[in-house]
């Protein structure tokens, strides 16, 4: 397997103070997530998931339009939140704005829960189930799976094996993309917060 992972565009919440959870893209972000889909399309990649939240939809949103790919949407990908319950769009509402996506059972039809006070150990032990679902699911596909800064860090320490991870830190910019290959006895890292096709 080859895992893309992606960290959403620009959003309104990264720019202001106050809690928003489910918060839509700038108009930066906007423009990074075409230029990812540019820079992306011809990766060879054959599947696309991301996070139900807002901006990681819209960052995976115009890869799936240039490759014609469903948008596997994982409530397991969304962002490690330290604040309290949040109730996320129903499909209905979901699926009016990103026809791409295509929801598991965990996406519930009046809205998904985002239940949020999230300990480190929790995002830890959820980033290792995300993980082990990747590569069971996706073995031998080259997957783009766009989600967040706090949570691709946490994958990218399961990748590693990292236990400590408190003492690490992993730049995770807008619109960034990093690159993992799996094999059956190694893991290779290609790309770790790759930005330059934001610079287009």
């Amino acid at each position: 397997m080859r895992l893309i992972l992606v960290r959403h565009g620009e959003s309104i919440g990264n720019i202001v103070a106050q809690d928003m959870p489910d918060a839509p893209l700038t108009p930066v972000g906007v423009r990074q997530a075409s230029l990812t889909a540019k820079y992306l399309k011809d990766f060879g990649i054959t599947k696309i998931a991301a996070s139900p939240l807002i901006r990681s939809l819209a960052t995976a949103q115009p890869l799936a339009q240039r490759l014609t790919l469903p948008i596997s949407v994982w409530q397991e990908l969304v962002e490690v939140r330290n604040k309290g319950l949040y109730i996320g769009p129903s499909r209905q509402e979901l699926a009016a704005e990103f026809p791409e996506a295509v929801f598991g059972h965990d996406i519930k039809p009046e809205g998904w829960i985002y239940p949020g006070d999230e300990k480190p150990h929790e995002a830890m032990k959820r980033a290792h189930s995300v993980l082990h679902r990747l590569r069971e699911e996706y073995a031998g596909e080259t997957v783009a799976v766009f989600a967040h800064a706090t949570f691709n860090r946490y994958i990218l320490y399961a990748v590693l094996g990292i236990t400590d991870y408190e003492k690490y830190y992993f730049r995770q910019n807008n619109g960034c993309v990093n690159i993992i290959d799996f094999t059956d006895d190694s893991i290779r890292i290609d790309v770790l917060n790759h930005w330059a096709h934001q610079s287009d």
